[in-house]
């Protein structure tokens, strides 16, 4: 509320759509709220709110709200959304850039395996340049300790050749370092 008018203040904080397009989201200000990236959101019922509330709260500088919600955490980066979306926002890459600042910003996830599950995807690119899916599953099993929970799918899914093992890619060392000047970003 304004002091002296006694009007609520409207004005939107750019500085947290600043922060996202710094890093890479692009067209945030171009959002229409046609809906349809959440209408074609496979998870969208599970989320606590759906993927245009969440650029229209990131375009209205709602920076804490955004960095806490279930819905970064629930994204499947299955890219429906941005395949629907009339003006060509990425919105599953800005889902991405939001869950990277809530992690460096030590915002509590309530979706723990998915967090787990994030943060050993991003090592393993990190220190890879590539996924390498036996390794991700390995290292996901064993923090979650959950090693029975899904063999017999996992054991077909190998033998049908759907999870192979990949080497360190050729530019492993430059994704690395992409991946660190990020995390230094405050």
């Amino acid at each position: 509320m304004n002091k002296n008018s006694g009007l609520i203040n409207l004005e939107a904080d750019t500085s947290f759509r600043f922060e996202l397009e710094k890093r890479g989201a692009r067209n945030l200000s171009r959002c229409i709220q046609c809906m349809k990236c959440g209408i074609g959101c496979p998870v969208a019922f599970a989320m606590d709110y759906n993927p245009a509330q969440i650029i229209r709260m990131a375009i209205m500088g709602m920076k804490e709200e955004v960095l806490n919600t279930h819905t970064i955490w629930l994204c499947s980066d299955c890219k429906t959304c941005a395949t629907r979306c009339p003006m060509e926002i990425d919105v599953a890459g800005v889902m991405d850039i939001i869950k990277e600042m809530a992690t460096e910003q030590g915002c509590e996830c309530k979706e723990d395996r998915v967090k787990t599950f994030h943060d050993v995807f991003m090592g393993i690119i990190g220190s890879r340049g590539r996924m390498n899916e036996p390794l991700l599953m390995g290292h996901y099993k064993l923090r979650t300790k959950t090693f029975m929970e899904d063999m017999d799918s996992g054991r077909q899914m190998i033998l049908k050749g759907k999870i192979k093992y990949k080497g360190k890619s050729k530019g492993h060392r430059d994704i690395k370092k992409i991946m660190d000047k990020f995390k230094d970003k405050p």
